[in-house]
C-alpha cells in the first residue's frame, strides 16, 4: 500500500459533485418591468447549499447557513446575507430585501437528499439595480 500524498485536480473533483446532484428549476425573473423566465436543468447543492446555474453567468445560489435536516423549512430572506443572483450581463445582486425560501428536504439515509424549494417574491439588490425572483426549484442526490 503506497502511502504518498495523492491530490486530486480541483477541476475533476467539481465535475465528479456536479456528476453527484441533478435537478431542475422554473423562476420567474421581474426586472425593469420586464418579465422573462429563466429555466434549467442543471441544477446543484448538497445538504446545506443550493445552486441553480443556468447559461452563463446566470445563475441563483443560497447557502442555508447548516445542514438542513428533512422536514419543512422557512428562510426570510430579508438580509439574509447567503442568497445571490446574478443575471445574464454578470450583474451580481446580493443584498436580500424581502421574501421567504420554502424547502421541503428529505434526507432518506446519510448525505442523500432531496431538496424541492419554492422562492417566493425574493427581492435582491444591486446598489440601484432591483430584481424579483418567483419559482420552483428541486435538487436531488443521485
Amino acid at each position: 500500500m503506497s502511502k504518498s500524498y495523492f491530490e486530486v485536480d480541483e477541476d475533476a473533483l467539481h465535475a465528479a459533485k456536479a456528476r453527484m446532484v441533478s435537478g431542475d428549476a422554473q423562476i420567474l425573473v421581474l426586472r425593469d418591468n420586464t418579465a422573462r423566465f429563466f429555466t434549467t436543468g442543471e441544477t446543484i447543492g448538497y445538504l446545506s447549499w443550493t445552486a441553480i446555474l443556468g447559461e452563463w453567468p446566470e445563475r441563483i445560489q443560497t447557502d442555508y447557513g447548516h445542514d438542513v435536516p428533512a422536514g419543512l423549512h422557512t428562510f426570510p430572506v430579508a438580509g439574509f446575507r447567503h442568497i445571490t443572483y446574478t443575471d445574464p450581463d454578470g450583474t451580481l445582486f446580493y443584498e436580500a430585501t424581502a421574501g421567504e425560501i420554502l424547502l421541503e428536504v428529505e434526507r432518506p439515509f446519510g448525505t442523500e437528499f432531496t431538496h424541492r424549494g419554492i422562492l417566493l417574491n425574493v427581492r435582491l439588490e444591486s446598489g440601484d439595480k432591483k430584481v424579483a425572483l418567483n419559482g420552483t426549484f428541486r435538487c436531488t442526490s443521485n
